[in-house]
């Protein structure tokens, strides 16, 4: 005879218990998490205790896409990237500040709009050296 009956959650067999899926233990009386929470959570009670940055019955989602490419932490459900990078998924090379809205960020570098130069777009530039009919102030 097993004890405790197997817990109702497995059957005897040749005075051991021999569990249903999802249980273990002497007894049966150890529920077993969904996949073993594919070592991104612990299990408590059968339930996965997912770590920050997954989710899911077996902790198998990542709340951030493509887990921020390896860039950054996924912070509720949001990346948070390292210095240098942005973008939803870390995927881009920051520009210098942000080419001050006077041009185009691409790799990490800018491409500066008509009439603007520099290394983050700041210096205006005068076009056609004025035509001759006055000074030019970059102002």
């Amino acid at each position: 005879m097993c004890p405790e009956f197997c817990n109702r959650q497995g059957k005897c067999v040749k005075g051991k218990c021999e569990c249903d899926q999802g249980f273990t233990g002497d007894v049966c009386n150890i529920k077993l998490c969904p996949e073993n929470c594919n070592g991104n959570g612990g299990c408590v009670d059968g339930v996965c205790q997912c770590r920050d940055g997954y989710f899911g019955d077996s902790c198998s989602i990542t709340k951030c896409n493509n887990n921020c490419n390896n860039n950054g932490i996924c912070k509720e459900s949001k990346c948070l990237c390292r210095e240098g990078l942005v973008g939803d998924e870390c995927q881009f090379k920051s520009c210098p500040n942000s080419c001050k809205g006077n041009g185009v960020c691409k790799e990490g570098k800018c491409f500066c709009d008509e009439g603007f130069e520099g290394i983050d777009c700041s210096q205006k530039i005068c076009l056609n050296d004025c035509s001759g009919h006055g000074i030019c102030n970059n102002g």
